[in-house]
């Protein structure tokens, strides 16, 4: 997910700042507004030994080559999607259901 996210975040950031101020390969046309698919990708190894740099940043593994990065001294608030437990209130749902009704 980190991943993902530093990808939107940069692709944000050249359409707020504009194109001059993001490094687009010499030559190419800078579009109107940046697709993700035109941003680079991230090569996971290093971002992850960044991550490990860092030493305002916890780096847990989990599956496989898979790893959690959590800031230090804060709480993981996270909702796993996998549990059966649902954190939220039958409220919420039903206002949530009741705006995507609305969108029809």
């Amino acid at each position: 997910i980190l991943l993902k996210r530093i990808r939107e975040q940069w692709a944000t950031r050249c359409n707020v700042k504009g194109k001059g101020s993001c490094s687009l390969p010499s030559g190419s046309a800078a579009p109107t507004d940046l697709e993700l698919s035109e941003v680079g990708m991230i090569d996971p190894k290093v971002l992850r030994r960044l991550c490990e740099s860092c030493t305002e940043l916890q780096v847990e593994p989990t599956e496989g080559k898979e790893y959690s990065v959590t800031l230090v001294g804060q709480p993981g608030v996270f909702v796993d999607p996998c549990s059966p437990q649902d954190p939220y209130p039958h409220r919420l749902w039903t206002q949530a259901a009741k705006y995507f009704e609305e969108l029809k």
